[in-house]
């Protein structure tokens, strides 16, 4: 049963691909739950008071510390899954990794990614890990392609 909100009724939300933001094909009805809190260690959102009182991405428990706010007239949320396109981008990069590759976050940009097999980083990462593939490993860097990216971009502008 759902209750209805007194002014959007059952309060339709259309979705957008957590990762890539692009629209998805789900649709939530929240009805009379028009509240998002998001958890006070990883900021993960959550429309309503979550289950079991507990964040269900880090298990913190819920408290009034958690950031709260109203949703907007017709805000779009985050899916519950990611969007096919990136469903299928995360299938190749696992394959690159099972065949050798390594998984990378950026600290500086927080970007994540995966090289290739056959690059210095990769074999190095995996010499000094000693994981051998088809298991997985990755490392944290400051400083990746994309910043590298920016840097050379704001050196060439004038």
């Amino acid at each position: 049963m759902l209750t209805l909100h007194p002014v959007e009724g059952v309060n339709p939300r259309l979705t957008y691909c957590y990762k890539c933001k692009k629209d998805t094909d789900e649709i939530y009805l929240l009805g009379n739950i028009n509240t998002l809190f998001s958890c006070c260690n990883c900021n993960t959102q959550h429309v309503g008071k979550p289950k079991n009182r507990k964040c269900h991405n880090c298990g913190t428990r819920f408290s009034t510390t958690w950031a709260r706010r109203e949703l907007k007239t017709g805000e779009r949320l985050p899916s519950t899954s990611p969007c096919d396109d990136c469903q299928q981008l995360s299938k190749k990069l696992k394959d690159v990794v099972e065949n050798g590759g390594v998984y990378f976050e950026c600290s500086s940009c927080k970007s994540t990614g995966v090289l290739i097999p056959e690059s210095e980083i990769a074999k190095t990462v995996r010499e000094y890990s000693g994981i051998e593939a088809p298991d997985p490993v990755g490392y944290v860097t400051d400083s990746c392609p994309l910043c590298k990216e920016k840097d050379n971009a704001t050196e060439c502008s004038y």
